[in-house]
């Protein structure tokens, strides 16, 4: 869902020192709640908060093993090895 601030809300997040990333986290993985006045309410319950948790130690252990790990692809797509690495190089 695209959303466009109104001016109140504008000015509430700035007194609230509320950043943008946090709305876009919001708006990404809040549990979506109507409120009065034809309205919805997004937020982070404690139980999304701790699948994302984990989903987020998961993707670390991922990126850390994958660092250690290399493959040889060809320029048409097709992976021809894999192997482990023994050093890191950048």
């Amino acid at each position: 869902m695209k959303t466009v601030l109104s001016k109140h809300a504008e000015k509430r997040i700035r007194q609230r020192g509320i950043r943008q990333d946090v709305l876009l986290l919001l708006e990404l993985l809040g549990e979506i709640e109507n409120v009065p006045g034809n309205a919805l309410k997004l937020k982070i319950t404690k139980k999304n908060k701790c699948q994302f948790i984990s989903f987020l130690k998961k993707m670390i252990h991922l990126v850390e093993s994958a660092s250690k790990k290399s493959i040889i692809i060809s320029k048409d797509g097709i992976i021809i090895t894999a192997y482990n690495q023994n050093k890191i190089r950048d």
